[in-house]
This record gives C-alpha cells, sequence and structure tokens, in this order.
C-alpha cells in the first residue's frame, strides 16, 4: 500500500483507492506514523526538567500535557506531524488550562479540583459516563 494523500486514503497495488480512516489497519498505520512523534519527544527530552511536557497517546488521539508553553510543544508537535504528512485535525485540536477547564480524553474527563483530605488542587479522571456533561 502507498499514500495517496494525507486524507487517510491508500493506494493498493490494484491501483483501487480504499479509505483506512475507522478500518482494522487504522491503529496500526497510526502507531507506524505517530512512533516518530514519540521518538522525537524523548530524543527533545521534553518530558524531562525543565521541559516537563508529557505525551499521553493511544493511537492517533494524543494530549500533551505541560505546565507552561503549550503553545511551543503544540508548535512542535505540528512539526513532526508535517514532516510525516500529516496534519492536526482544526476542529478537535485546543489548548485547554485543567487548572480552569476540564477536557476529554478516550472516554475520560480530566478535571483540577481541590482534594477533600488536603484542600490542595489535584488532578483528577472520571470515566465519561459517571461524570455529568456541563449544559450548553
Amino acid at each position: 500500500m502507498t499514500q495517496s494523500g494525507g486524507d487517510g486514503r491508500y493506494a493498493s497495488p490494484d491501483g483501487n483507492d480504499r479509505d483506512t480512516t475507522g478500518g482494522v489497519i487504522s491503529p496500526l498505520l497510526a502507531n507506524l506514523y505517530l512512533h516518530w512523534l514519540d521518538h522525537t519527544w524523548v530524543k527533545k527530552a521534553f518530558a524531562n526538567r525543565p521541559y516537563d511536557a508529557h505525551i499521553v497517546r493511544y493511537a492517533n488521539d494524543f494530549v500533551i500535557l505541560c505546565n507552561k508553553n503549550p503553545e511551543f510543544y503544540l508548535g512542535e508537535a505540528k512539526k513532526v506531524l508535517d514532516r510525516l504528512g500529516l496534519t492536526l485535525n482544526a476542529q478537535k485540536t485546543r489548548i485547554v488550562d485543567a487548572r480552569e477547564e476540564p477536557f476529554d480524553f478516550l472516554g475520560h474527563r480530566f478535571v483540577a479540583q481541590p482534594s477533600k483530605v488536603t484542600g490542595k488542587l489535584k488532578s483528577y479522571y472520571y470515566y465519561y459516563y459517571y461524570y455529568p456533561r456541563p449544559r450548553r
């Protein structure tokens, strides 16, 4: 199979285009491609201090967790994806301050709230089904 564009379509040896988005092979292709994002993150030591920016990834979904400079880390991720011929979905990509606003990732809601024991701000995650969604 060869990639025919950045749209998730691949051409098979018989010349037929196939859409792999959501297909059985899609998670495998995502892991093959995005391994380079993981590799670059480790090579540049972004997860180490003083950067302290971590990628949490499952197949083609990922979040970058950092305390400061989220625009910088998003830009670094975009550089790697550009080299791979991939783009971020603009509708799903956003920067969130988890101390002020919860975010959802892979069926879980991540939220920062005071600990019931110490009162200090801590991060928690809840299975999406059990955490009430805000009304819009």
